[in-house]
């Protein structure tokens, strides 16, 4: 028998309340027909990974978060590392979006440099961090739910993955959508951080994963007439990895991709420490990569 509860109040101190249509607008109907021309996906080819990186840089300089970069294409070292998951949405076989799960490493996860304190708290407590990334979508595109579905696939992938607890850094505005329909939780106050129009202001966000998914179901049975889009059914009815493990089916960039990127095409190795070249070619212990301190060099 489905768990309810009575009290309104014990729903408040949970901190969740029923979507509704002008917070979501996934129906099983649209859902199959948001499917029918979108697909979404591992980026895995060295054209894969440019489109996305490329989808990010323009949407980052058109938002204003970064000059336009020679190379047309916006990458970290975090892309260098072969666990984190670029991926992406395609529209009739073409890339239009894209967003990226970095696992936590030794490089530790990017929004670290703004909120160091936070993330070293939330670390401590949690088994598996991973940090919701690189989100862009293509000025092109004309699906307006292909969000919802590279969401859909990241939180497969997280949950696939062990992750324990996911992070994003988000701008104050957003953070309503993160909270109602992804699930995330307000973990800092806001902080200011440099782009080409001054000071931005950013909003740490978490999201306890294991618990936020036994809360939802509580949720979704306490309130099931009252919902419009059912987000646990959206997001956990099915393991969506298990069911396409063609999605998981990917190696990691090669040594020549790992150069393109991150030497020939950006220079980013170049302007690397050595301690993170070291960091970064350590997981990848089957490759010779001396190249990459020799290219820091030269």
């Amino acid at each position: 028998m489905a768990f309810r509860i009575e009290d309104e109040d014990e729903l408040k101190r949970l901190h969740y309340k029923p979507e509704r249509r002008s917070a979501i607008r996934v129906k099983g109907s649209l859902y199959r027909k948001m499917n029918m021309n979108v697909d979404v996906k591992l980026a895995e080819t060295k054209d894969e990974f440019e489109a996305a990186f490329r989808i990010i840089h323009d949407s980052y300089v058109e938002q204003g978060y970064m000059k336009p970069d020679p190379s047309g294409l916006k990458v970290t070292k975090y892309n260098a590392l072969p666990g984190t998951l670029v991926i992406i949405a395609r529209e009739d076989r073409q890339i239009v979006a894209t967003i990226s799960l970095v696992m936590d490493s030794l490089l530790g996860l990017p929004s670290e440099n703004i909120f160091p304190d936070e993330i070293k708290a939330i670390r401590q407590g949690s088994l598996k961090m991973a940090e919701v990334a690189g989100l862009a979508i293509s000025s092109m595109c004309r699906n307006k739910n292909v969000t919802m579905n590279l969401y859909h696939i990241m939180i497969a992938f997280a949950e696939f993955c062990g992750v324990t607890e996911l992070i994003i850094s988000v701008n104050p505005h957003h953070v309503k959508f993160y909270r109602d329909v992804c699930m995330f939780e307000v973990a800092s106050d806001v902080r200011m951080y440099k782009n080409l129009d001054g000071d931005a202001p950013a909003v740490l966000l978490r999201n306890r994963f294991p618990e936020n998914k036994k809360e939802l179901l509580v949720t979704r049975n306490a309130f099931w007439n009252d919902y419009d889009a059912d987000l646990f059914c959206y997001f956990f009815s099915r393991n969506t990895i298990a069911d396409n493990r063609a999605l998981w089916n990917r190696a990691p960039m090669t040594p020549e991709m790992l150069k393109y990127f991150f030497v020939d095409k950006t220079g980013l190795f170049n302007n690397l420490p050595e301690e993170e070249l070291q960091i970064i070619a350590s997981y990848y212990p089957y490759f010779d990569l001396n190249w990459m301190f020799s290219a820091k060099n030269t």
